[in-house]
């Protein structure tokens, strides 16, 4: 855990996207199950982190979560984030 706790400071800044690249892009686009995600890339070589939020609909605070992290600026590496995995599941 203290590892996790670790990288996760070395590789986001909580400050607003600056010079990092944002991407938005869509999943099973025209379905039901469309949703949206981003890729925040810091313009440096370094990890990739995945971060999924709203697998179980009944936990809307992941997805609210993961959606702020598009926000963020990693110091090195990217961010590839999809907020709400499960859409239909968050309707309801």
């Amino acid at each position: 855990m203290r590892i996790l706790v670790l990288t996760m400071m070395l590789l986001f800044s909580s400050l607003p996207v600056g010079d990092a690249a944002v991407e938005r892009f869509v999943l099973q686009a025209g379905t039901r199950w469309e949703t949206s995600g981003c890729i925040v890339d810091s313009g440096v070589a370094g990890p990739v982190a995945l971060i999924l939020g709203g697998v179980h609909g009944n936990e809307p605070a992941g997805a609210m979560a993961a959606e702020k992290v598009c926000s963020f600026s990693p110091i090195l590496g990217k961010i590839v984030v999809v907020a709400k995995v499960n859409p239909l599941g968050l309707k309801e």
